[in-house]
């Protein structure tokens, strides 16, 4: 009863204008609506970020976290990935290596359970951002290594431009 008082709270407020992502997130969250929750966790980290709200952007990327480790199998690799992604590059933003490694120890985590390449490349990739705020060359061409076996089969131009990029940065 109580799950769908905030489904239709939800979708009463979505059908408003400038309704906050936040505010829409935590209804459909509450409502058991794995994706709607999450995608209006990601909007509501992404416009954090465009306010230079580090603190929220990051309370928000905490919060769509949750919903991926909730409703695990309702959120596909393809949204998962640019989640990370942008958290991560938010804590190398913030030189916060240990908020950094924290993210992408959960992404390589849920990458290994699930068993995709997309996500365990993806967090070999952010890894070299947390080696790069440590001053650890030689464990982000490790990491590079490691990225690069999957990267051959994946076929993701943005991530293979990220390898490179992070590959001169180690030389």
């Amino acid at each position: 009863r109580r799950q769908m008082s905030h489904l239709r709270v939800a979708q009463v407020l979505e059908a408003q204008p400038n309704v906050p992502a936040a505010v829409l997130a935590d209804h459909f969250e509450q409502a058991g609506e794995a994706q709607k929750a999450f995608h209006y966790w990601f909007q509501a980290a992404q416009h954090a970020r465009q306010l230079y709200s580090n603190a929220e952007a990051n309370a928000a990327y905490q919060r769509g976290e949750q919903v991926i480790d909730k409703y695990s199998t309702a959120i596909s690799d393809e949204d998962i990935y640019p989640m990370y992604m942008l958290w991560g590059s938010l804590a190398f933003d913030m030189a916060n290596a240990s908020l950094a490694a924290r993210i992408f120890d959960n992404l390589m985590k849920t990458g290994l359970a699930r068993g995709s390449k997309l996500l365990i490349a993806a967090a070999h990739l952010g890894y070299t951002t947390v080696n790069d705020l440590l001053d650890q060359a030689e464990e982000g061409m490790r990491h590079l290594d490691e990225a690069a076996v999957f990267l051959g089969e994946l076929n993701r131009p943005e991530m293979d431009a990220l390898w490179a990029y992070r590959l001169g940065g180690f030389l």
